[in-house]
């Protein structure tokens, strides 16, 4: 398993103009494509009235289930632009862990004792 899986990580970078995006302009990076592999999630922001929600959803993102890195890629139009706001978003917050059944578990390890070859796949996530 890679790594970079494991971190809680938002990553915030730069971008040209949305205008300009998809052009070739000059230093224009796909940063976007780039980064679908390697994410629990990316967002390119286009309008700068989505960026509290965008990154109150990064964090939240990057901390629930199993950890990872989300990427926010936010064009030099959006960087530059004014936005006012009555009221920030909720932080980002972690996801309550999911309830669970007692019932479930007894019957699963009913069904792991009374196996003869018995195999379990556990994980982190």
């Amino acid at each position: 398993m890679p790594a970079w899986i494991r971190f809680r990580l938002v990553c915030i970078t730069g971008q040209v103009p949305a205008s300009m995006i998809g052009t070739d302009a000059f230093q224009e990076v796909d940063t976007y494509g780039i980064s679908i592999p390697i994410t629990k999630h990316n967002y390119l922001v286009r309008d700068i009235a989505e960026l509290p929600q965008v990154i109150s959803d990064a964090f939240r993102i990057a901390q629930s289930g199993r950890p990872g890195p989300v990427w926010i890629d936010i064009p030099k139009d959006v960087q530059s632009a004014t936005i006012e706001l009555e009221a920030l978003p909720e932080p980002g917050e972690r996801a309550p862990a999911p309830a669970f059944a007692p019932e479930s578990v007894r019957e699963a390890a009913a069904m792991i004792n009374a196996a003869k070859r018995p195999v379990l796949y556990l994980g982190a996530g």
